[in-house]
């Protein structure tokens, strides 16, 4: 089973929102404080069937209303008997509500009324781990709480099934003459003595063996003396265990379906914030291990669940709050993204709503990998190549728009027919967007492009005929040539053949008016024509992101070309 939709009243900040979540993994995105960890405490709340409490009343002279949504698979139907949406079988709208916060949560089927008892929905495994948890305090085999209480599990299941108690692994001999010499010299202290204190072995079965035993690194050292993000990863594996060993073997069977001749359990799995302690890597590995667990395809996992619990598979779904770019998968269908219109009302977008044209979902699936963090923007300005892609930031630094401050991103297209479905893609996930081409590719798609908002096109070419031309029409060819200078190597007895002069004329239409041969450099004395081709030759060959930083950085404010200026001031202008 999974969750496929919630619908809020008078929840937190969440009222009036409706979320819809992929059946495999959702990503919950947008910016701080506008309610992603509350929607995990939510379906906490309802999953567990606890009450709402005072502070969870948006309104506290109104109900809270939520209608939740659950597909069940086929061996789940009759879970909730004969209740089922009447136009999907395999869906069961479920109505939390409750008045006031002084009165109980009641659960009923949203077509019929029907009261839904507390129980039903508890056979709903949900597993929320919140990244504020602090492991030094679970992961020890002392600890009766959390891990700790799990590796107990262990240490008691191996005593029964192999009919031991932990005094069997110690010399009684021994042990007996130590309490002897203990309890001879504290006897001598007058309040033990008049107490009758003495020492001994401890009573409870487990405890002497948790008390040895400790979790150790490859160095040997103490797992507790680990980075958070080590101690924070070993526990995200064990939670779903842990869980488990909670349940008693009755209550365990409840949640158990036969599927196949397997023994399977559902579990809905939900993480906030998981990337406060680890670094990017540990981010994505993170969420690889998670979806292989929940997925079947961790064979070692598996046959753990088999030798602990007689569970042969789980069906899992995944829900993450996060901020974090890295955790992303490469799907927009798997991103709910939350942000807040500019009259300050809470807006939810989708990814499962959203259905784009085979041909643009080409160019998105080509570019998604690159463009995650977008999500997390209010507004950004997509841009063709390398070079002008470089040297955008540093272009906003002169303009004094701080680019962090306004949320705004800077995205490299890597090509013209990419940034019209990057745009449509942005826009159904409310986030501005503005965009700029080179000329050369708007008058060859001319009925494309005309007319799309906030597309803007350079004046000249490309970027580096923009650039050049602004260089020559200011009379500020130093500029170039210090660019050149900065870069290159060879700086300006850097060779350029004439074959490449050639080609560059006919791209940019640049009438020669002599025959070109050899290579040419620019220490030469050359014509404006030339030194212009020479400039635009150099510059296409040197494309690249490390090149649009050297430019960012020399060209001055009154230099940067005008449609790069224009697209950086109006997406501050759109938030």
């Amino acid at each position: 089973m999974f969750i496929s939709e919630l619908e809020i009243k008078n929840y937190r900040n969440l009222d009036g929102i409706n979320i819809k979540f992929h059946p495999d993994i959702t990503f919950l995105v947008g910016e701080n404080n506008l309610g992603k960890s509350n929607i995990l405490s939510l379906i906490t709340t309802v999953l567990n069937a606890h009450n709402f409490s005072r502070d969870d009343f948006y309104d506290k002279n109104n109900e809270i209303s939520v209608t939740l949504t659950l597909v069940l698979n086929e061996y789940e139907k009759g879970m909730f008997g004969d209740l089922f949406d009447p136009e999907d079988n395999s869906k069961v709208n479920i109505i939390f509500s409750q008045k006031s916060p002084d009165e109980f949560i009641t659960l009923t089927h949203k077509e019929t009324g029907v009261n839904i008892t507390n129980n039903t929905i508890k056979k709903i495994l949900h597993i929320n781990y919140d990244s504020l948890r602090n492991p030094n305090n679970e992961l020890s085999f002392e600890k009766g709480k959390g891990t700790g209480k799990f590796f107990k599990f262990l240490i008691e299941r191996y005593l029964k099934n192999n009919g031991s108690s932990d005094l069997d692994f110690i010399d009684e001999t021994k042990i007996g003459n130590l309490i002897e010499y203990i309890n001879i010299l504290i006897n001598k202290i007058k309040s033990i003595r008049d107490f009758q204190i003495t020492s001994g072995i401890h009573s409870e079965v487990e405890n002497l063996l948790s008390r040895v035993l400790t979790l150790t690194d490859s160095s040997k050292f103490g797992v507790t003396s680990s980075g958070y993000g080590v101690q924070y990863s070993i526990m995200i594996g064990l939670e779903i265990l842990v869980r488990m060993s909670y349940l008693t073997e009755s209550r365990l069977e409840k949640l158990v379906y036969e599927k196949s001749e397997e023994r399977v359990m559902p579990i809905i799995f939900s993480l906030d914030e998981p990337e406060i302690h680890l670094h990017p890597y540990m981010q994505r590995s993170l969420i690889k291990n998670i979806s292989d667990i929940l997925n079947n395809t961790d064979e070692e996992y598996k046959e753990l669940l088999k030798e602990l619990f007689n569970i042969d598979a789980i069906i899992g779904q995944t829900i993450i709050a996060t901020h974090s770019p890295n955790i992303l998968l490469n799907d927009y269908r798997k991103i709910v993204r939350l942000f807040k219109q500019d009259d300050g009302d809470l807006i939810v977008k989708n990814g499962t709503e959203i259905n784009l044209p085979k041909n643009i979902e080409k160019h998105l699936l080509m570019n998604m990998q690159y463009i995650k963090e977008i999500f997390f923007s209010k507004c950004v300005i997509i841009v063709e190549g390398e070079s002008e892609y470089g040297c955008m930031d540093i272009f906003a630094d002169k303009l004094n728009i701080d680019l962090d401050d306004s949320a705004i991103s800077i995205l490299k297209a890597n090509g013209a027919e990419s940034i019209l479905p990057l745009m449509k893609l942005f826009e159904e996930f409310g986030i501005k967007s503005v965009g700029v081409i080179d000329k050369d590719k708007f008058i060859e798609k001319e009925h494309t492009f005309t007319g799309v908002a906030n597309l803007l096109h350079t004046d000249f070419l490309d970027f580096e005929d923009e650039l050049i031309s602004k260089c020559f029409e200011d009379d500020r060819i130093d500029v170039l040539l210090s660019i050149i200078e900065q870069y290159d190597s060879q700086g300006l007895t850097r060779s350029i053949q004439s074959k490449k002069l050639v080609k560059t004329a006919r791209k940019y239409g640049l009438e020669i008016t002599e025959e070109l041969t050899g290579n040419y450099n620019f220490t030469q004395e050359l014509d404006g024509t030339i030194l212009r081709l020479m400039f635009l030759s150099w510059f296409d060959i040197n494309k690249s992101v490390i090149l649009g930083r050297e430019i960012g950085y020399i060209l001055e404010r009154s230099l940067i070309p005008e449609v790069y200026m224009k697209a950086i001031i109006q997406a501050q202008e759109m938030l």
